[in-house]
Protein backbone atom coordinates (compact mmCIF):
# COMPACT_ATOMS: atom_id res chain seq x y z
CA UNK A 1 0.00 0.00 0.00
CA UNK A 2 1.28 3.22 -0.75
CA UNK A 3 -0.37 5.93 1.15
CA UNK A 4 -0.60 9.99 1.68
CA UNK A 5 -1.20 11.35 5.11
CA UNK A 6 -1.49 15.05 5.52
CA UNK A 7 -1.22 16.60 9.17
CA UNK A 8 -1.45 20.01 10.38
CA UNK A 9 1.04 22.33 12.66
CA UNK A 10 -0.35 19.77 15.70
CA UNK A 11 0.19 16.41 14.06
CA UNK A 12 -3.15 16.18 13.72
CA UNK A 13 -4.01 14.26 10.49
CA UNK A 14 -6.56 16.39 8.02
CA UNK A 15 -6.46 14.02 5.14
CA UNK A 16 -5.50 10.19 4.04
CA UNK A 17 -5.13 9.05 0.61
CA UNK A 18 -4.18 5.58 -0.47
CA UNK A 19 -1.88 6.40 -3.81
CA UNK A 20 -1.80 2.68 -4.74
CA UNK A 21 -2.41 -0.62 -3.50
CA UNK A 22 -2.14 -4.19 -4.51
CA UNK A 23 -4.02 -5.99 -1.65
CA UNK A 24 -6.70 -8.65 -2.04
CA UNK A 25 -10.01 -8.09 -2.83
CA UNK A 26 -12.09 -8.08 0.23
CA UNK A 27 -10.86 -6.06 3.46
CA UNK A 28 -7.49 -5.14 2.14
CA UNK A 29 -9.27 -3.52 -0.70
CA UNK A 30 -11.60 -1.47 0.60
CA UNK A 31 -8.18 0.39 1.89
CA UNK A 32 -9.07 2.56 -1.12
CA UNK A 33 -12.36 3.36 0.33
CA UNK A 34 -13.89 7.26 1.50
CA UNK A 35 -15.22 5.37 5.01
CA UNK A 36 -12.07 3.60 5.53
CA UNK A 37 -9.62 6.73 4.85
CA UNK A 38 -11.94 9.35 6.80
CA UNK A 39 -11.68 7.43 10.01
CA UNK A 40 -7.97 8.86 10.07
CA UNK A 41 -9.01 12.58 9.69
CA UNK A 42 -8.79 14.39 12.95
CA UNK A 43 -6.50 12.09 14.61
CA UNK A 44 -3.16 12.67 16.52
CA UNK A 45 -1.24 10.14 17.87
CA UNK A 46 -0.48 11.91 21.13
CA UNK A 47 -2.22 10.98 23.92
CA UNK A 48 -3.64 13.67 26.05
CA UNK A 49 -3.25 14.41 29.76
CA UNK A 50 -6.99 12.78 29.72
CA UNK A 51 -5.89 10.01 27.98
CA UNK A 52 -2.77 9.41 30.27
CA UNK A 53 -4.32 9.81 33.31
CA UNK A 54 -7.12 7.46 31.90
CA UNK A 55 -4.82 4.86 31.44
CA UNK A 56 -2.89 5.48 34.54
CA UNK A 57 -6.42 4.74 36.57
CA UNK A 58 -6.97 1.64 34.39
CA UNK A 59 -3.80 0.54 35.14
CA UNK A 60 -4.86 0.55 39.39
CA UNK A 61 -7.79 -0.80 38.90
CA UNK A 62 -6.05 -3.81 37.17
CA UNK A 63 -3.55 -4.21 39.60
CA UNK A 64 -6.81 -4.45 42.55
CA UNK A 65 -9.13 -6.60 40.71
CA UNK A 66 -5.57 -8.92 39.71
CA UNK A 67 -5.03 -8.86 43.84
CA UNK A 68 -8.28 -9.69 44.42
CA UNK A 69 -8.91 -12.83 41.96
CA UNK A 70 -11.17 -10.93 40.27
CA UNK A 71 -10.52 -12.80 36.63
CA UNK A 72 -13.35 -11.54 34.83
CA UNK A 73 -12.69 -7.61 35.74
CA UNK A 74 -9.16 -8.23 35.43
CA UNK A 75 -9.83 -9.15 32.06
CA UNK A 76 -11.98 -6.31 31.58
CA UNK A 77 -9.34 -3.60 32.29
CA UNK A 78 -6.98 -5.54 29.91
CA UNK A 79 -9.03 -5.30 27.23
CA UNK A 80 -9.77 -1.56 28.16
CA UNK A 81 -6.22 -0.19 28.27
CA UNK A 82 -5.73 -1.97 24.85
CA UNK A 83 -9.33 -0.53 23.33
CA UNK A 84 -8.90 3.20 24.83
CA UNK A 85 -4.97 3.16 23.33
CA UNK A 86 -6.34 2.17 19.83
CA UNK A 87 -9.29 4.59 20.00
CA UNK A 88 -7.09 7.42 21.24
CA UNK A 89 -4.67 7.19 18.73
CA UNK A 90 -7.59 6.61 15.91
CA UNK A 91 -7.31 2.97 15.33
CA UNK A 92 -10.44 1.99 16.09
CA UNK A 93 -10.92 -0.10 12.96
CA UNK A 94 -7.80 -2.27 13.66
CA UNK A 95 -9.18 -2.46 17.54
CA UNK A 96 -12.50 -3.78 15.85
CA UNK A 97 -10.48 -6.38 13.48
CA UNK A 98 -7.93 -8.08 15.77
CA UNK A 99 -10.96 -8.14 18.64
CA UNK A 100 -13.42 -9.97 15.92
CA UNK A 101 -10.67 -12.67 14.89
CA UNK A 102 -9.45 -13.35 19.23
CA UNK A 103 -12.03 -15.10 20.48
CA UNK A 104 -9.92 -17.36 21.75
CA UNK A 105 -7.21 -15.09 22.58
CA UNK A 106 -9.81 -14.08 25.63
CA UNK A 107 -9.95 -17.92 26.93
CA UNK A 108 -5.88 -17.75 26.66
CA UNK A 109 -6.05 -14.53 28.92
CA UNK A 110 -7.83 -15.73 31.34
CA UNK A 111 -5.70 -19.01 32.06
CA UNK A 112 -2.58 -16.43 31.74
CA UNK A 113 -4.44 -14.74 34.60
CA UNK A 114 -4.78 -17.23 36.65
CA UNK A 115 -1.68 -19.13 36.49
CA UNK A 116 1.41 -16.92 35.88
CA UNK A 117 2.88 -13.86 37.89
CA UNK A 118 1.50 -10.77 35.62
CA UNK A 119 4.43 -8.42 36.89
CA UNK A 120 5.74 -8.07 33.51
CA UNK A 121 1.92 -7.29 32.25
CA UNK A 122 1.64 -4.61 34.37
CA UNK A 123 5.34 -3.03 33.75
CA UNK A 124 4.08 -3.12 30.28
CA UNK A 125 1.15 -1.19 30.83
CA UNK A 126 2.83 1.26 33.15
CA UNK A 127 6.01 1.44 30.52
CA UNK A 128 3.45 1.91 27.42
CA UNK A 129 1.81 4.85 29.53
CA UNK A 130 5.31 6.72 30.67
CA UNK A 131 6.75 6.55 26.63
CA UNK A 132 3.42 8.05 25.89
CA UNK A 133 3.83 10.75 28.21
CA UNK A 134 7.48 11.45 26.82
CA UNK A 135 5.71 11.16 23.81
CA UNK A 136 8.46 8.76 22.83
CA UNK A 137 6.54 6.91 19.88
CA UNK A 138 9.78 4.24 19.22
CA UNK A 139 9.82 3.35 22.66
CA UNK A 140 6.23 2.76 22.79
CA UNK A 141 6.12 0.84 19.88
CA UNK A 142 8.77 -1.62 21.54
CA UNK A 143 7.49 -2.16 24.74
CA UNK A 144 4.08 -2.72 22.74
CA UNK A 145 6.11 -5.71 20.35
CA UNK A 146 7.50 -6.95 23.51
CA UNK A 147 4.31 -7.06 25.42
CA UNK A 148 2.22 -8.62 22.57
CA UNK A 149 5.00 -11.43 22.76
CA UNK A 150 4.16 -11.99 26.34
CA UNK A 151 1.02 -14.09 25.37
CA UNK A 152 3.16 -16.91 23.80
CA UNK A 153 6.22 -16.67 26.29
CA UNK A 154 4.36 -19.36 28.52
CA UNK A 155 2.48 -21.25 26.12
CA UNK A 156 4.20 -24.62 26.82
CA UNK A 157 3.47 -23.99 30.25
CA UNK A 158 -0.04 -23.79 29.40
CA UNK A 159 0.32 -27.11 27.47
CA UNK A 160 1.38 -28.89 30.02
CA UNK A 161 -0.56 -27.47 32.69
CA UNK A 162 -4.01 -27.63 30.67
CA UNK A 163 -3.51 -30.62 28.15
CA UNK A 164 -7.10 -31.44 27.59
CA UNK A 165 -7.74 -27.68 26.40
CA UNK A 166 -4.60 -27.02 24.30
CA UNK A 167 -4.22 -29.78 21.38
CA UNK A 168 -1.42 -29.54 19.02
Amino acid sequence: IEWMTAFDAEGTIVGAKVLSQSETAGLGAKVEEDWFQAQFKGHNDELTPDNIAYLRENIVQWKHHLKNDNLAKTQACDKEFHKYIYCACGKQFWHNIIRENAYQFDRIVILMFSSINTDKLVKDHSDMVDAFEAHDKEKAYEISLCHTKRYMEHLDEFLVKYPNYFKK
